[in-house]
């Protein structure tokens, strides 16, 4: 299966989880200030999914475009971002056990698993 395919299919069982296939789900805490039903327009645990691609040690290694620790940094934040509204929350790698390593622990200490 290529890597593509692989995160096409994360993809879609993201949002197939999030989306409304007639499951009973507990309500979510409200966010205050924010009427969901006001608007549609908001991002919120109920309508999104926070993707995690190859966050690796290798994979990180391997960009030069941007400063890594930058991208460590903002990957702990929206991982911390997720936990904070419970929204759904879906990781990939590739190559964990032999290559690339497994999953930043910045991000899976924000995490908690």
């Amino acid at each position: 299966m290529s890597r593509m395919t692989l995160i096409a299919t994360a993809l879609v069982a993201a949002l197939a989880f999030t989306g409304d296939a007639g499951a009973q789900t507990a309500p979510r805490k409200p966010i205050p200030g924010v009427d969901a039903a006001e608007s549609a327009r908001f991002i919120t645990a109920d309508n999104a999914v926070m993707v995690f691609i190859d966050h690796q040690p290798q994979t990180i290694f391997g960009i030069a475009s941007h400063d890594r620790q930058v991208i460590i940094n903002n990957a702990a934040a929206l991982a911390k971002t997720a936990k904070a509204f419970d929204m759904p929350v879906v990781l990939t790698t590739v190559a964990a056990d032999t290559f690339t390593g497994p999953l930043i622990p910045e991000i899976r200490s924000r995490l908690e698993f």
